[in-house]
């Protein structure tokens, strides 16, 4: 199964009649013969003739590429501030009852799913895959280390620790001057030790994080949940 299996039950499927070799997935079957765009240059993974319906009919419907969601066979449910996307994707690293997948783009302009399309999450697997463009490849979040991570998001959020310092693990000599009254400047410090440069937890910060929208350290790096990209069909 891959990623444009799930998606190609949230969008039109392309009319194929060709028989092809798939430049995304590499399957051979029922498909359109058409040049690939940029995108798909830049991340093809196979050769091929042109694209399967599944690989064709999701590379075509642009949302896909520029928006961040979370879709299964039965729904498919976009990740933004009107939604209740991201609370799903934190239920589904611990839970799924269907293959899931799950894109979070942080600049809505990449085609990331085209990264590795068969990263579809089974129900056995004890995390998830979250494809993103922060990473060549998807990014798995382990259900073992997402428990730790909750706590220590939680925490630095109760600390009033920006969540832009937060996702790098990495603090200002401001946020530990200011610290410093909490006594917490050794737990920063293993914080940066543990979490830096690590894209497991960039990911789970902006998952979990609960601070108030309203903050004004937030607000660039809080437009990841409110999704504001250009909407198009």
């Amino acid at each position: 199964m891959t990623v444009a299996d799930i998606l190609v039950n949230h969008c039109e499927p392309v009319d194929a009649t060709s028989i092809v070799r798939c430049r995304i997935c590499g399957r051979q079957g029922v498909g359109i013969i058409e040049e690939p765009s940029s995108f798909v240059v830049a991340y093809q993974l196979r050769n091929g003739t042109g694209f399967c319906i599944a690989c064709g009919s999701a590379w075509k419907y642009k949302p896909f590429r520029n928006r961040s969601w979370i879709a299964t066979p039965s729904s498919l449910t976009w990740i933004n501030a009107d939604t209740n996307g991201m609370e799903l994707v934190r239920r589904a690293i611990f839970h799924r009852d269907e293959p899931t997948v799950v894109q979070i783009t942080f600049s809505g302009q990449k085609h990331t799913w085209l990264s590795w399309p068969w990263a579809v999450t089974l129900p056995d697997i004890n995390g998830v895959f979250i494809l993103t463009d922060i990473a060549e490849k998807p990014v798995f979040i382990a259900v073992s280390s997402a428990q730790e991570m909750i706590e220590d998001v939680r925490k630095l959020a109760e600390l009033g620790i920006p969540k832009s310092e937060v996702m790098e693990a990495k603090f200002s000599g401001k946020t530990y001057t200011r610290i410093l009254k909490n006594n917490a400047w050794e737990y920063l410090s293993q914080i940066e030790e543990k979490y830096h440069a690590r894209l497991d937890w960039k990911l789970a910060t902006a998952i979990f994080w609960h601070a108030h929208r309203a903050s004004g350290d937030d607000r660039s790096s809080r437009r990841l949940e409110e999704a504001q990209v250009e909407k198009s069909s």
